[in-house]
């Protein structure tokens, strides 16, 4: 897991623009590790290119995101999307 903490903005708001520092922190250790798979819970378009650079070292990336707030880029470059509604309520019911 790779953390990116919100900002805080002069209004008093939050932003959460760390997208660079992620894309450079994730290939870089999924291309020293070289794991099968990677899960990426994100929905923001800007990741699509790292998604197909992992797809071209031979690394499947699945999305945990909701399906309508996907950017179209992400989806046809992920392996699959998991919508992550299905999993929270996975989740939850088994408490």
């Amino acid at each position: 897991m790779i953390r990116a903490p919100a900002k805080r903005m002069p209004d008093g708001g939050f932003k959460q623009s760390d997208d660079q520092r992620l894309i450079i922190a994730t290939l870089s250790l999924a291309l020293r590790l070289r794991p099968e798979f990677v899960v990426l819970a994100a929905a923001d378009g800007d990741f699509a290119p790292m998604v197909w650079e992992l797809r071209n070292e031979g690394i499947r990336t699945e999305v945990l995101a909701r399906p309508q707030m996907l950017a179209s880029d992400l989806r046809r470059a992920a392996y699959s999307v998991i919508d992550i509604d299905d999993v929270l309520n996975t989740v939850g019911g088994a408490q």
